[in-house]
């Protein structure tokens, strides 16, 4: 292969990992609220109402009077990667990557692990059907996640050339999930503590996946040319049902300071089944089409393409035609689909967290939370380690509460988030958007956006007093004979 072969292949990943990554702003998270979002997810112990579901349902006893909360609309629109931001774009610009050592490409390949990893997001609460009063609440809630991973050895190819006689795994990750999510929540409040539940029915909508075990793709190269060998199993799942579960701890408030641990979906299981009351027919599902009900479709190749091919592709001579990289792989993959049955069940995990946080009200202006977060689970946006977070919310003004957070899970993984409400009367109104992996536009990989509106009751929502709190002076006695009897009251169980 020749240095302007590879340079070609370059520019094709670069702009085809670009495309990944603003792609998912229209398509697509786990579930959360613009108040999660701008503190950066520090909410196990101040998520209020509808937003305590999915954060920690003990915080539902922290109401009084039964309030209502009556969601008309949440919208959480996400998408972020590993590694494409503006710094590392632009710090690719003139660079010499060979240059101390190949300092500059042993960066990039630390920082993107196993590959470049995109995820998409998007919950969206169904309006009118998600409601809370006093100490319970329903929900009803549609989640998409997407994740999709370019291998590490696809980097390789492209910064450092074609190894002779080396096998580079090239094999590809994807997964996508939509389900519906019906809960009901309650909590239970006792003296100096509450616990909270959560029963959830998942109502799996559509999974498309790249089955790990039967997804391998090898290219070698020889003096022949090079190899390509590689399967893609597409697996597809709809009408999937599972049930899940929540359970959260709370502290009552002590000098201001508040405790909390929940574990959301610690019992979550969908079950698919890939055939059922579905058309026979065909039906499409981007990026792949013509999934069949009951069936996976399958890619299966294994030839041998020479250099010379592929380089009349992307340099073709005068008056010819350039089918470039996309044709040299359609020819691979052309008449060798084929679909195959697949109608077993199988069972996908729904991704579990443990959350663990505090807060601290200095006043009536300033609340600041804390939390730390672990997944169960590296898959579908949760991540398998400790995840720390601090937020802050000021009320300055009462009606307009502001919020800043901060999330950091190590270097490769950090988000920042602002958000403002507007609580007027029985209106609820709140917006976020944060900066994922960055803490400015010019290094993020990623962003979110967020909103909601609710209706409560027109005294607004309050949280419990303290005991004793409203208790003021005895009163005084009217007639004569009630005055010496509080005045014997008084002697005797007053300060000896």
């Amino acid at each position: 292969m020749t240095v302007l072969l590879v340079r070609k292949i370059e520019k094709y990943s670069v702009a085809l990992a670009v495309v990944g990554m603003f792609s998912g702003v229209l398509e697509a998270q786990v579930k959360t609220d613009p108040r999660s979002v701008s503190m950066g997810g520090a909410t196990t112990t101040v998520a209020d109402g509808i937003y305590a579901v999915g954060i920690n349902p003990a915080n539902l006893s922290m109401q009084i009077g039964k309030p209502f909360m009556l969601q008309l609309s949440t919208l959480n629109i996400g998408f972020v990667n590993n590694w494409l931001s503006l710094d590392n774009f632009m710090a690719l610009s003139g660079v010499n990557l060979e240059a101390q050592n190949q300092r500059g490409k042993k960066a990039i390949y630390d920082e993107i692990g196993d590959g470049l990893r995109f995820f998409r997001d998007l919950h969206l609460a169904i309006p009118l059907v998600n409601y809370a009063s006093g100490n319970m609440a329903i929900t009803n809630d549609i989640v998409y996640v997407s994740d999709f991973t370019f291998p590490k050895d696809m980097f390789r190819l492209f910064f450092d050339g074609n190894p002779p006689y080396e096998v580079l795994d090239m094999s590809m990750k994807y997964e996508t999930l939509a389900l519906l999510e019906s809960a009901f929540s309650f909590a239970v409040p006792f003296e100096k503590f509450s616990l909270g539940f959560t029963v959830k029915y998942l109502r799996g909508l559509v999974y498309l996946g790249l089955d790990p075990d039967s997804t391998y793709y090898n290219v070698t190269t020889e003096p022949s040319g090079f190899i390509f060998d590689g399967q893609f199993y597409l697996r597809q799942g709809r009408d999937g049902r599972g049930i899940g579960a929540d359970i959260g701890f709370l502290t009552r408030e002590i000098n201001g300071w508040r405790f909390g641990m929940s574990i959301i979906n610690f019992l979550g299981k969908i079950k698919w089944t890939s055939s059922g009351s579905v058309d026979e027919n065909s039906w499409s599902v981007a990026p792949w089409n013509e999934i069949k009900p009951g069936t996976a479709k399958i890619w299966t190749f294994s030839d041998t393409v020479s250099a010379n091919t592929i380089q009349d592709s992307l340099f073709p001579s005068p008056g010819s035609e350039s089918s470039g990289i996309a044709g040299v792989m359609k020819g691979l993959l052309e008449g060798k689909v084929r679909f195959v049955p697949d109608t077993a069940a199988f069972t996908l995990r729904y991704p579990a967290m443990f959350r663990l946080g505090f807060s601290k009200k200095f006043d009536e202006d300033l609340l600041i939370s804390s939390d730390l977060v672990a997944g169960f689970d590296d898959r579908l946006n949760v991540r398998n380690q400790w995840i720390w977070s601090i937020g802050l919310q000021f009320r300055r003004f009462k009606s307009i509460p502001l919020r800043v957070g901060y999330t950091w899970g190590g270097r490769h993984f950090n988000q920042t988030g602002f958000g403002i409400g507007l609580e007027k009367g029985p209106i609820m109104m709140d917006f976020a958007f944060a900066f994922r992996n960055g803490i400015w536009v010019n290094s993020m990989k990623g962003l979110t956006f967020s909103m909601a509106f609710a209706l409560t009751s027109f005294k607004g929502r309050k949280e419990k007093a303290e005991p004793g709190a409203e208790e003021g002076p005895l009163p005084e006695p009217e007639t004569e004979v009630n005055q010496i009897q509080f005045m014997n009251y008084v002697k005797t169980s007053g300060p000896s």
